[in-house]
Protein backbone atom coordinates (compact mmCIF):
# COMPACT_ATOMS: atom_id res chain seq x y z
CA UNK A 1 0.00 0.00 0.00
CA UNK A 2 1.07 3.42 -1.20
CA UNK A 3 0.62 6.25 1.22
CA UNK A 4 0.66 9.66 -0.28
CA UNK A 5 1.43 12.86 1.89
CA UNK A 6 1.57 16.04 0.87
CA UNK A 7 4.14 18.75 1.39
CA UNK A 8 2.38 21.58 3.26
CA UNK A 9 4.71 24.48 3.53
CA UNK A 10 3.59 27.51 1.45
CA UNK A 11 0.82 25.09 -0.31
CA UNK A 12 -2.44 26.02 0.62
CA UNK A 13 -4.68 23.38 -0.58
CA UNK A 14 -7.87 22.58 1.59
CA UNK A 15 -7.60 18.98 3.19
CA UNK A 16 -10.92 18.06 1.34
CA UNK A 17 -8.58 18.52 -1.97
CA UNK A 18 -6.25 16.46 -0.64
CA UNK A 19 -8.29 13.80 0.42
CA UNK A 20 -9.70 13.68 -3.20
CA UNK A 21 -6.41 13.72 -5.04
CA UNK A 22 -5.63 10.54 -2.67
CA UNK A 23 -3.48 12.05 -0.10
CA UNK A 24 -3.85 10.34 3.12
CA UNK A 25 -2.00 12.94 5.18
CA UNK A 26 0.62 16.28 5.06
CA UNK A 27 3.78 17.36 6.37
CA UNK A 28 4.06 20.27 7.77
CA UNK A 29 6.27 22.90 9.09
CA UNK A 30 7.29 24.38 12.47
CA UNK A 31 10.04 27.02 11.83
CA UNK A 32 11.42 31.17 11.85
CA UNK A 33 8.63 32.20 9.42
CA UNK A 34 5.19 31.88 10.35
CA UNK A 35 4.14 32.34 6.66
CA UNK A 36 4.74 28.36 6.47
CA UNK A 37 4.24 27.18 10.15
CA UNK A 38 0.94 25.06 10.90
CA UNK A 39 -1.51 26.34 11.97
CA UNK A 40 -4.74 25.30 14.19
CA UNK A 41 -7.02 25.83 11.34
CA UNK A 42 -4.69 23.33 8.99
CA UNK A 43 -4.77 20.97 11.98
CA UNK A 44 -8.82 21.06 12.38
CA UNK A 45 -8.92 21.24 8.61
CA UNK A 46 -7.45 18.09 8.48
CA UNK A 47 -8.33 16.03 10.90
CA UNK A 48 -11.71 16.68 10.10
CA UNK A 49 -11.19 14.83 7.00
CA UNK A 50 -9.45 12.08 8.73
CA UNK A 51 -6.46 13.23 7.35
CA UNK A 52 -2.94 12.24 9.44
CA UNK A 53 -0.10 15.00 9.91
CA UNK A 54 3.65 15.42 10.61
CA UNK A 55 5.66 18.06 11.66
CA UNK A 56 9.04 18.88 11.05
CA UNK A 57 11.56 21.96 12.57
CA UNK A 58 13.45 23.95 9.00
CA UNK A 59 15.29 27.27 9.27
CA UNK A 60 17.86 27.37 6.51
CA UNK A 61 20.40 25.57 4.33
CA UNK A 62 23.35 24.15 6.00
CA UNK A 63 21.86 25.17 9.89
CA UNK A 64 22.80 21.69 10.63
CA UNK A 65 27.04 22.58 10.13
CA UNK A 66 25.75 25.23 13.16
CA UNK A 67 26.42 22.29 15.01
CA UNK A 68 25.36 21.46 18.69
CA UNK A 69 24.78 25.06 20.19
CA UNK A 70 22.40 25.43 16.81
CA UNK A 71 20.26 22.26 17.62
CA UNK A 72 19.97 22.90 21.23
CA UNK A 73 18.45 26.33 20.23
CA UNK A 74 15.80 24.89 17.49
CA UNK A 75 15.11 22.07 19.40
CA UNK A 76 13.87 24.68 22.10
CA UNK A 77 11.76 26.85 19.48
CA UNK A 78 10.23 23.61 17.76
CA UNK A 79 8.79 22.26 20.85
CA UNK A 80 8.02 25.34 22.48
CA UNK A 81 5.84 26.27 18.68
CA UNK A 82 4.54 22.35 18.72
CA UNK A 83 2.98 22.83 22.37
CA UNK A 84 1.45 26.26 21.59
CA UNK A 85 -0.66 23.99 18.69
CA UNK A 86 -1.21 21.56 21.46
CA UNK A 87 1.27 18.55 19.74
CA UNK A 88 2.83 16.87 22.32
Amino acid sequence: MTTLLIDCAWTVLSAAAAKTAGYSGGIFYLSNDPSKNLTPARIADFHGQGLSGSVIWETVANRALAGAPAGAQDGAAAAAEAAALGIP
